[in-house]
């Protein structure tokens, strides 16, 4: 929990740090914005392996096949990252990029998910038929 209240002061010392460059120049601040998200997101990665881990660990107790653990693994990562890319978008200033992107991120989703709702509609249709 320690770690988390380190993480959240960095952000804010860094969002502030981008405000004040933002106001002397406004490509630099963004510039600093864009490189200070990314270590933010790799700051992150350690805790995310530790729960893709639990997450591994808790389908493979579960008996679930690896399949729809992966697929759950796919669907996160492009949701985190059309979130981090889209946010990146706005704070530049480009709001419609950033909802492309959000377009694009819900059209993956959805291919990722066919596959599983293919194999729902049948299993349905085998037990009612």
């Amino acid at each position: 929990m320690e770690a988390f209240w380190k993480y959240i002061a960095l952000a804010v010392a860094a969002a502030l740090m981008a405000l004040t460059l933002r106001a002397a120049d406004r490509s630099f601040g963004m510039a600093f914005s864009l490189a200070a998200g990314v270590l933010l997101l790799l700051l992150l990665l350690e805790p995310l392996r530790r729960a893709m881990r639990a997450l591994l660990d808790m389908a493979g107790a579960a008996q679930i096949g690896e399949e729809h653990t992966g697929l759950l693994l796919k669907m996160l990562g492009v949701s985190f990252a059309s979130e981090f890319a889209a946010q990146a978008c706005r704070d530049a200033g480009e709001n419609g990029i950033a909802l492309r992107i959000e377009t694009a991120a819900k059209v993956m989703l959805a291919v990722l998910a066919a596959p599983v709702l293919e194999e729902l509609t049948r299993l349905i249709l085998e037990l009612t038929a």
